[in-house]
């Protein structure tokens, strides 16, 4: 495993517990406790895929590419902004 791969797997797995911790002040059912849901099932799918498990299907692929797509567009959008109010 590459060192970009742990780093990768570290940020995933903070991300993970951030989101677990914010999820706790959300309503089951609720349309923020149904994204982060998502979002969490993306990313253990993420961090599967990257510590090598084999066992992912299909469908697991496919149902996480949206929240990840979405974290990813969020994060970049972030930055963007960020860079621009702190030169």
């Amino acid at each position: 495993m590459t060192e970009e791969s742990i780093d990768a797997i570290q940020v995933i797995e903070a991300t993970i517990r951030n989101c677990q911790k914010s999820q706790l002040k959300f309503v089951a059912g609720s349309a923020q406790f149904t994204l982060l849901k998502n979002r969490l099932y993306a990313l253990e799918v993420g961090r599967d895929l990257l510590n090598g498990h084999t066992d992912i299907t299909v469908e697991a692929l496919v149902e996480a590419q949206a929240p990840i797509e979405s974290i990813i567009h969020k994060t970049e959008k972030a930055l963007s902004n960020q860079k621009k109010h702190h030169p």
